[in-house]
């Protein structure tokens, strides 16, 4: 008695370029992985009016590499710009930016949302079989680590500067909130554009710790490590979009076809927004002036900006990269060539 079971089969394929400098022993041929696995019981047979397009199963297998790639790199980016943000903080001897459950609430949710967001499925990029592969990097050097840091570091680098001054502005306007010696001073709030009071701003010598056993003192430094939160968190949104497509410009329609991320940033964002506005109006312990509300408003199109223009830098590299390896290929080829 014959039987016949169905189950899904996976194909891997990986090409072997002549520009790509193996240092490794090169895999078993074709035609030995054909033998070996007809050899064995539940060996793979295919019809013979069954079409296996292999051009069409490594567009796709690239294609997902290539977003599961960028799903890794902003995860890792957006962890350590965290992780920088609270270091700042106590470097510069401020209350932490970020409260213990704001920190975990990004790692373990905005963060991997909008990373595995990456990954959904969009545009198909028609040339992403014609594009060459990175070299593997057994070492760093200046040229390579330049390109981190200019490619992801000062992505990153707006929303850290523009997070510890939103913070720095306001714990100086609600200082009088803070320190136990100026809890009865008065707030001048029309002095400056932040509504600092500079006889507040610099309390005496004695009351140079935070104190944030009383309730009152700890619900405005709560409140503050809220709103920014919703800044970190508008900031992460914005800094995504340079994550989805690294071959295009935002202007182009190419970023709006990948619907889980059209979806989950657009989400994130807006209940990030809205959460700060109530906020804003109904938050009464916190001073703000408009002063933050101009800082909280720009500093996202600073970031939105500066992703933009690194964006373009990075578009020009990765052309001049595949001209080059194009050429190398060429030249080789005619090298190896009989005539």
């Amino acid at each position: 008695m014959e039987l016949d079971s169905t189950c899904p089969t996976g194909i891997a394929i990986e090409p072997l370029y002549p520009q790509v400098c193996q240092r490794i022993p090169v895999l078993p041929q074709h035609s030995t992985m054909s033998t070996e696995s007809h050899t064995i019981r539940a060996s793979t047979k295919l019809p013979q009016q069954f079409i296996l397009n292999n051009s069409a199963c490594s567009d796709k297998a690239r294609l997902l590499m290539q977003r599961f790639w960028s799903c890794v790199q902003y995860w890792l980016c957006s962890v350590t710009f965290l992780s920088l943000l609270q270091f700042c903080s106590f470097l510069f001897f401020f209350p932490p930016i970020l409260s213990l459950d704001g920190v975990v609430f990004l790692i373990l949710i905005i963060v991997p949302v909008l990373s595995t967001s990456l990954v959904g499925t969009g545009f198909v990029d028609a040339k992403i079989l014609r594009q060459a592969t990175s070299r593997n990097h057994n070492n760093f050097n200046i040229e390579t680590t330049f390109y981190i840091l200019w490619c992801y570091g000062f992505k990153f680098l707006p929303s850290l500067i523009s997070c510890i001054l939103f913070h720095f502005t306001l714990l100086s306007s609600n200082c009088h909130l803070l320190y136990s010696n100026s809890s009865s001073l008065p707030v001048n709030t029309t002095s400056s554009l932040f509504g600092c009071n500079s006889d507040n701003a610099h309390p005496s010598s004695s009351s140079h710790q935070w104190l944030i056993e009383s309730s009152s003192q700890f619900r405005v430094l709560s409140s503050i490590q809220q709103l920014q939160l919703c800044l970190v968190i508008i900031h992460l949104c914005l800094i995504s979009y340079s994550f989805v497509y690294r071959d295009y410009n935002v202007w182009t329609s190419r970023h709006y076809s990948n619907a889980l991320w059209r979806i989950t940033s657009s989400i994130i964002l807006t209940g990030a927004a809205l959460y700060a506005i109530l906020m804003y109006t109904t938050d009464e312990l916190v001073v703000m002036a408009t002063g933050h509300v101009i800082l909280f408003t720009l500093s996202g199109l600073l970031v939105f900006l500066v992703c933009e223009f690194i964006k373009l830098q990075e578009i020009e590299k990765n052309v001049r990269y595949q001209k080059r390896a194009r050429l190398d290929f060429d030249t080789k080829l005619g090298m190896n060539s009989p005539f």
